[in-house]
């Protein structure tokens, strides 16, 4: 199967073509152009890709354009909406090339390629986490995409409650609150930042919520125990965000009940039986009683739920155990330390290659 991927009228166009899964040819149109950025129609791009490929258009089951245009133009109608009267001059600005271009793409294609075939027009952050693993060495990945221009995505960002006394967690603040930038940030609140109580990186014995309204961000706080209600808040910032009304700060509040990390001791800090007394209960158990009590779900549902995944989670230790343990083989070679990571070494880690070796002699 042959894909030709497009990208254009925004900004650095390029052109991709894709045979069976693999990427055979790709390149920027400014190559050809000699336009720095070039934002117009790949056509020598595309060009270039069907000659490395030896095929003609004709040969192309597919072509895949890099974003849904209708879909982004309703995004930036309402927050131009949302904006106005401050967006009046972008809003202007931005508009004939959507009606002389982006909005007319499908014509536009079959015209300059004649193409006879079907147009995919695929989400925009999908494009670049296809970008990322087509080219991956991986058969199976986990692909996290981060973009500020999108259809209706937002980026949600997570971080423990400890980590609320950074400077780098009031510069996400600031960024977000001046870009007014679609995001979601979390802060976990699970009482303790590994053996220092929450109390102490509050500082002023707040939640941690309020810390967005001295940057004129809303902060909501919710009971991170209770599923549906975090799902609730959380539909309803991204949906805030996905409409252009900037940022939201959301406090989970929740207990960690285990250690920190295996070298943590948490009866060194805390009561023994401390976890017992926390009122908000086991966020699991929660929303099974829920659940069962509105006749979806049952106890013997929940066991073989149970056993499944302890069968699955065994399974998994089991194979992590063949590729070997701290104490066990098989052993990685200790040299391997030094490779696949520079093309060429530097020499102050060749020396420390050399005499890794002369101590394994």
């Amino acid at each position: 199967m042959n894909i030709l991927g497009i990208s254009c009228f925004y900004h650095d166009s390029a052109a991709c073509l894709i045979k069976d899964g693999r990427v055979v040819a790709a390149a920027q149109e400014e190559r050809f152009s000699r336009k720095k950025h070039d934002v117009g129609f790949p056509l020598e791009a595309l060009k270039y890709c069907l000659k490395e490929g030896n095929i003609t258009i004709d040969d192309v089951n597919y072509i895949a354009f890099y974003e849904k245009p209708i879909l982004k133009f309703e995004r930036l109608l309402y927050q131009h909406l949302e904006m106005f009267p401050r967006s009046f001059r972008s809003f202007f600005k931005a508009i004939p090339n959507w009606m002389t271009e982006k909005l007319r793409l499908h014509s536009i294609v079959k015209k300059k390629l004649k193409y006879k075939g079907p147009i995919l027009f695929i989400e925009h952050h999908m494009a670049h986490a296809a970008s990322a693993f087509l080219v991956s060495p991986f058969k199976k990945a986990a692909i996290l995409t981060i973009d500020g221009v999108g259809e209706w995505a937002t980026t949600s960002a997570w971080i423990g409650e400890g980590s609320s006394a950074e400077a780098d967690f009031h510069h996400a603040l600031t960024f977000a609150a001046v870009y007014q930038a679609p995001v979601v940030l979390n802060v976990v609140n699970n009482q303790w930042a590994i053996s220092t109580f929450q109390g102490f990186a509050g500082g002023e014995r707040r939640p941690f919520a309020v810390r967005g309204l001295g940057h004129g961000i809303p902060g909501i706080r919710v009971d991170g125990n209770d599923f549906l209600a975090v799902y609730a808040v959380t539909e309803w910032a991204a949906q805030r965000a996905r409409q252009g009304g900037g940022p939201t700060l959301i406090e989970l509040v929740t207990y960690r009940v285990a250690a920190h990390s295996t070298s943590d001791d948490p009866s060194r800090y805390r009561p023994r039986d401390e976890a017992q007394a926390w009122p908000l209960g086991d966020p699991i158990d929660r929303l099974k009683q829920h659940m069962i009590t509105d006749g979806i779900w049952s106890e013997t549902q929940h066991e073989k739920l149970v056993s499944e995944l302890e069968e699955y989670c065994a399974d998994a230790w089991q194979e992590a155990l063949s590729y070997g343990t701290m104490t066990t083989g098989p052993q990685l070679d200790q040299h391997e330390l030094f490779d696949d990571v520079l093309k060429d070494i530097p020499a102050h880690l060749l020396a420390q290659r050399d005499e890794l070796r002369s101590l394994g002699d």
